[in-house]
């Protein structure tokens, strides 16, 4: 009995088994938010819910998950990647496979999954730490994955598709700064941050996390770093050094690290150790270019360590004005969006030998950047793509601080009539920040025609902040008429301000003869001063018919550079080789025909200050309602100056040896001559010019031009 019994049983479980009909799986998953600018950005855990297995019988599957983006994972060798796969039967997830393994750029498999569901029949699959390049998928677009069972057990599923991931724009950021001037900013004898923030000027960066965990520290089993930022710099004058923190306290540390120029006085942070996490970067030391690499030199402390104060610093490594540096997330709070500020100290000697026009860049981006978009083995995890992140003022909810930049444009409407075929008219625009000149605001110019094109020439068409800028229009060969177009200035989050530009062309003046020879008919100063021309600097011929191919200008043989040119005049650099001699016979080719030589008076100096060209120390044109303060410092555009022996004169006070004088940076053919303003003065005054004549020692001044400097009953204030 106990045998036919047996037998019973099992003949009454075998035709179950083999009968057996596939669980029925339910796919599901937690979307997480990720990096849209981010290569291996790991996507929501997959669960599989399952039901209607036999009870303990065992299963045996291979599962494959398909991706809507390139799968980015840790690759070994033999193609195992570092996603895992969980099972629980009814006593707790397990791991049942550590590793998956690339079946293609989209899709892993976790082959031979082998499971023995209990008395229920149920049973669960977590799929875990998958990655994708996110920077691939559209921001905001899904991403998603199926999934499909093979092999001796089969799983029958309800829906095989699910979302697992949202890529949003994360890392945001902002530049603000105090005043930095071009000159006299001293790197302190010992460095710390507190004593940068006495003694050095600084601009801060802020960067801001637009999702919560975007500053993710990092998970050593799974990531080689924490999340980076890295710092580039460039266009820096040769005598730069440039200082950062080494530590900053982000914006939930016990006192977060700030800097001037974004609402908030410079504070050196402090930070404590806690369960939930705060906000804290450390400097890399020796990082690639591309932000991988290098060591961390610092760690978190234990619990209940207790608060640490954030002074140290260290140098920024600068070749020809350009670096870098990188900063790594040490902690988080992972639960809140974190902003973090970084001072960026400018250390300059006193002068700065002429470095007084360069173009500071501070750029800011995730790290470590890559274009790997693939599972690559030895690849950094994470790793982002090369992008420019977006202003954090709505964010942080201070877009119209006073701290913030606003686009100010000098001129509302330029205007001239010309006669057809008559020589270029110069205007000049003043473009900048009406808050605080000092802080960086990058420009660009696009110039739109209505009518024909090409009469407008302006230069520099962009810039980094207040610049002045000299706009020509080209009567040229254009016929009478009305021309108009406008002159748009975008400086991004600053503003865009459009400046309308009307040019009448009038009938030629009678008289005028047509032929295809060039004539010169006059030569200035291209300040507009009437005299003599001096080697080295910018002149204007005049004339007819200047336009066309192969356009030469020579000295007694000599060339000359053109700069600017039109059918009826040239500015041309007088060359240096002439130097000497009283007088020259000057030539211009055009069209390969020559003019009939003109005779030019050349003189060893002729100074003119151009006109509406005095600057003040922050680049803007100074003026009654823009005067600079006294002990600050003018900038005076001039030509006609030699090359050394330059003086000038401020009011009643000689400048014997200003600070810089000498060829400016910027203009061809333009000498830039740096005058201080004394500390006692107020109001109105006049400056001159000078240079000595080599025959009688005597002084040679230009004519004299108003400055303006803060009135008496302003200064103060």
């Amino acid at each position: 009995m106990r045998t036919l019994f047996c037998l019973v049983i099992v003949a009454a479980v075998l035709p179950s088994a083999r009968g057996a009909t596939a669980p029925l799986c339910t796919p599901s998953a937690v979307p997480a938010i990720v990096r849209a600018e981010g290569i291996t950005e790991r996507v929501g855990d997959i669960l599989l819910q399952c039901g209607g297995a036999s009870p303990a019988t065992p299963l045996l599957t291979n599962l494959t998950v398909y991706l809507s983006a390139r799968i980015t994972n840790r690759l070994a060798a033999g193609g195992a990647v570092d996603a895992s796969l969980a099972a629980d039967t009814g006593s707790g997830a397990v791991t049942i496979q550590p590793s998956a393994y690339l079946g293609s750029p989209y899709s892993i498999s976790f082959n031979g999954v082998a499971i023995t569901p209990g008395a229920s029949g149920q049973f669960s699959l977590h799929i875990r730490g998958i990655r994708v390049a996110a920077s691939t998928v559209p921001v905001n677009s899904p991403i998603l994955a199926s999934l499909a069972a093979s092999g001796t057990s089969l799983l029958a599923m309800t829906s095989n598709v699910v979302t697992v991931a949202t890529p949003q724009a994360s890392l945001l950021a902002s530049q603000g700064s105090s005043l930095v001037n071009c000159y006299g900013s001293p790197a302190p004898e010992t460095l710390t941050l507190s004593n940068l923030f006495a003694r050095t000027a600084h601009a801060t960066t802020r960067v801001t996390e637009a999702i919560p965990n975007a500053f993710e520290k990092r998970d050593p089993a799974t990531m080689d770093s924490g999340v980076r930022i890295i710092l580039r710099f460039s266009g820096f004058p040769k005598t730069a050094r440039i200082f950062l923190p080494n530590l900053v306290a982000g914006s939930s540390a016990t006192v977060p690290t700030t800097g001037a120029g974004l609402g908030s006085d410079p504070e050196v942070g402090q930070y404590t150790p806690s369960t939930q996490g705060s906000l804290l970067l450390a400097r890399v030391n020796g990082p690639q270019p591309d932000g991988s690499g290098g060591t961390m030199p610092y760690a978190v402390g234990p619990m209940g360590s207790g608060v640490t104060l954030l002074d140290s610093a260290g140098e920024v490594p600068l070749a020809a004005g350009a670096g870098f540096a990188v900063f790594e997330v040490l902690d988080s709070d992972p639960s809140i969006r974190e902003n973090a500020q970084i001072p960026v100290f400018l250390a300059l000697p006193w002068p700065s030998g002429g470095d007084f026009d360069y173009s500071p860049v501070v750029t800011v981006e995730y790290a470590p950047v890559s274009d790997q978009t693939a599972a690559v083995e030895g690849a950094p995890v994470p790793r982002f793509i090369e992008f420019v992140p977006g202003s954090d003022c709505e964010a942080m909810g201070d877009c119209d601080a006073g701290f913030r930049p606003k686009l100010q444009v000098s001129t509302a409407l330029i205007r001239s009539t010309r006669a057809a075929g008559s020589i270029f008219d110069i205007h000049w625009l003043t473009i900048g920040n009406s808050r605080d000149p000092s802080v960086p605001m990058p420009w660009v110019a696009t110039i739109h025609y209505e009518n024909a094109g090409g009469w407008i020439h302006m230069d520099p068409p962009f810039a980094r902040g207040a610049l002045t800028v000299r706009v020509d229009l080209l009567p040229g060969k254009l016929a009478p008429g009305v021309y108009k177009a406008s002159i748009v200035i975008d400086a991004g989050g600053a503003g865009q301000k459009a400046v309308p530009v009307e040019l009448v062309v009038t009938e030629r003046q009678p008289g005028v003869p047509d032929s295809t020879v060039p004539v010169v008919t006059g030569y200035d100063s291209a300040a507009g001063g009437k005299g003599p021309l001096v080697p080295g600097s910018l002149a204007i011929l005049t004339g007819l018919r200047f336009s066309g191919d192969g356009l030469t200008v020579t000295f007694d043989g000599y060339s000359g550079e053109v700069t600017v040119a039109d059918d009826a005049g040239i500015q041309v650099v007088v060359p240096e080789a002439v130097s000497g001699k009283s007088a020259v016979r000057v030539v211009v080719t055009v069209n390969g025909q020559s003019s009939p030589p003109m005779q030019v008076e050349l003189a060893s100096a002729f100074p003119v200050i151009f006109a509406n060209s005095v600057l003040n120390s922050n680049g803007s044109i100074n003026s009654e309602q823009n005067p600079e303060p006294p002990g600050g410092l003018l900038r005076m555009l001039a030509t006609g100056l030699p090359p050394a022996g330059i003086t000038a004169r401020i009011g009643d006070r000689d400048v014997l040896a200003p600070p810089f004088a000498g060829a400016s940076p910027s203009f061809a053919g333009v000498q830039q001559v740096d005058v201080p303003v004394p500390a006692d003065f107020g109001g109105g005054a006049t400056v001159i010019v000078c240079a000595p004549d080599p025959v009688t020692g005597d002084r040679v001044c230009s004519a004299p031009a108003l400055v303006y400097v803060t009135p008496y009953s302003e200064q103060g204030k």
